[in-house]
């Protein structure tokens, strides 16, 4: 009941204070995948068989994409 009663900008506080306490310290099965999927990405991209993009034209295109263009 208190919390109902703080502020907007306390409960947006106390609720990330809540949700950073359910927080495991331990990877998931998914965190693994992503960490094994830069892993293999960088490796690529070392060896020289990928070619970085410029992090402009990937925002450019997801604008586009999403019907948001300039």
């Amino acid at each position: 009941k208190a919390a109902f009663k703080l502020d907007e900008n306390e409960r947006e506080l106390l609720a990330e204070k809540l949700f950073q306490s359910l927080k495991r310290n331990t990877f998931d099965d998914v965190d693994e995948a992503w960490i094994e999927e830069i892993e293999r990405r960088y490796q690529a991209y070392q060896k020289g068989s990928t070619k970085p993009i410029p992090a402009s034209r990937v925002f450019d295109d997801i604008r586009k994409d999403m019907g948001w263009e300039k």
